[in-house]
């Protein structure tokens, strides 16, 4: 049975998607289980495969998603508790990792609704610990990233530890590749991975499922390879790298939004706050409504910032600017449609001249999927039909006709 389908004698089913949504985003799950028996093609039969659905499955609603591809994976993970126990609390009855290291007082959440906690430390595997039942962990090894993790020569005291405790038991040993996309560097810490868990092995050391490979590693390096793989971005149909041959991967998500307003500005008037932006000509504008609280347009800027890294941006942003194409993140059909002025909190303004879009018409928008707003209205399809729909963060099942 479908896993949205609610049962119901005598009557019919269908979706009530909620009239007069001017943007939604459309996520089809007949893709992510496509993406998930792909990956599964190309392990090794002894390899299993573990859903990273982190960041509300990297803004595609981990809950839906999660629902769609149970009967397809061994596990899932997530980063924090939170995420686990709202897996928990929808119906999800595979084990869920939690990959931030338990911390004290946590460890009757994890016994509540059976999680599989990450121990990194001596404080971490105390922290499970403080229980009266026994409590499953996977131990997180730092081979390089420098982040979480035990070093590895401290490995064999923390499990020694660990056997002595009623209360934890070891299920997994795991690392994270800091970048997958070098060979040489994710080559290094793949033997220093393979070297502990033949130490582990002459100890007569139980260490449960080993698992390493990334999204990336699962593309491009099988000897990452081990009881299990993680893959998180390769699952929602994108790669930070080039698929290899015979890899095909579908693309599940898709934010619309209809044009809300049209108007003509005459050359030389400006348009937008600021007045950033001033018509060269006579304009036909759609306005639609999304913008920078939406996830629209925001940038991450996470990563350290150099000179070199500066000077790249900026000589990007000056190609886009010579270009006269504005940002190419409207389409309509294969046409790129230019952003004209200022993005604002929830609306923008586009160039539509000679397309022929008119009031209520609808544009796709590329917009950085773990940014989108929660609240922005998620239709879940399968096959094309929608079997589901999350509205302001509420996920509703398929509706009884009337």
């Amino acid at each position: 049975m479908d896993p949205f389908e609610e049962k119901t004698e005598g009557q019919g089913l269908k979706v009530l998607v909620p009239e007069g949504l001017q943007k939604s985003i459309q996520v089809d799950l007949s893709a992510i289980e496509h993406n998930a028996k792909e990956i599964l093609s190309h392990l090794p039969q002894e390899c299993r495969l573990l859903a990273v659905v982190k960041a509300d499955a990297y803004g595609l609603g981990a809950i839906a998603v999660s629902r769609a591809l149970e009967p397809h994976v061994a596990m899932f993970a997530v980063t924090t508790l939170e995420e686990a126990i709202e897996l928990r609390q929808a119906g999800i009855e595979k084990d869920i990792l939690v990959f931030v290291p338990i911390t004290a007082g946590q460890a009757g959440l994890f016994e509540k609704y059976s999680l599989t906690a990450t121990v990194d430390s001596a404080a971490s595997l105390a922290a499970l610990a403080d229980n009266l039942i026994r409590l499953p962990f996977h131990l997180k090894v730092n081979t390089g990233m420098n982040r979480l993790g035990v070093n590895i020569e401290d490995v064999p005291e923390l499990l020694s530890i660990a056997a002595k405790q009623n209360s934890v038991e070891i299920k997994g040993i795991y690392s994270h590749l800091f970048h997958a996309a070098d060979l040489q560097s994710s080559k290094i810490q793949i033997q220093a991975f393979q070297k502990l868990l033949a130490t582990l092995k002459g100890m007569g050391i139980a260490y449960g499922l080993a698992h390493l490979a990334n999204s990336t590693a699962i593309l491009r390096l099988p000897e990452s390879y081990f009881d299990l793989v993680r893959a998180g971005t390769i699952l929602y149909g994108q790669s930070a790298v080039d698929l290899p041959q015979k890899w095909q991967l579908q693309d599940p998500f898709t934010c619309v939004c209809r044009i809300v307003s049209v108007r003509t500005v005459e050359k030389g008037q400006a348009i937008g706050y600021g007045a950033d932006s001033v018509a060269k000509k006579r304009m036909e504008l759609g306005v639609i409504p999304i913008g920078y609280a939406d996830g629209f347009v925001c940038e991450p800027h996470a990563r350290p910032l150099t000179f070199a890294k500066v000077m790249n941006q900026a000589a990007k942003d000056t190609a886009r600017l010579m270009s006269h194409q504005g940002m190419p993140v409207i389409r309509y059909n294969d046409r790129v449609l230019p952003l004209v002025g200022r993005v604002s909190m929830q609306l923008a303004s586009i160039d539509i001249s000679g397309t022929g879009l008119r009031l209520g018409d609808e544009v796709t928008v590329m917009i950085r999927r773990t940014a989108a707003n929660p609240n922005i209205a998620r239709i879940y399809l399968r096959e094309g039909c929608p079997v589901a729909v999350r509205q302001r963060g509420q996920l509703l099942s398929i509706q009884n006709q009337e």
